[in-house]
């Protein structure tokens, strides 16, 4: 991949992670000891995060595998 190409997925991805970020709850104040028992959808549902980047190559998916 040349430098050009890299650039514009590395802008792409930002834009994806701001839009994300606008929507979604304030993740600092989350009480996150309280959740893990509970499913990741369910986490995310609740803190409006509507459009994960699990698929980026930052994402959960190349991180962990595909989530239950």
């Amino acid at each position: 991949m040349g430098r050009f190409q890299e650039l514009l997925r590395a802008a792409d991805s930002l834009r994806l992670l701001t839009a994300i970020a606008r929507r979604a709850a304030c993740l600092a104040a989350v009480r996150w000891e309280e959740g893990w028992h509970r499913p990741v959808r369910q986490g995310r549902e609740e803190l409006g995060i509507s459009d994960p980047a699990d698929a980026e190559p930052y994402g959960l998916h190349a991180q962990l595998g595909p989530l239950p």
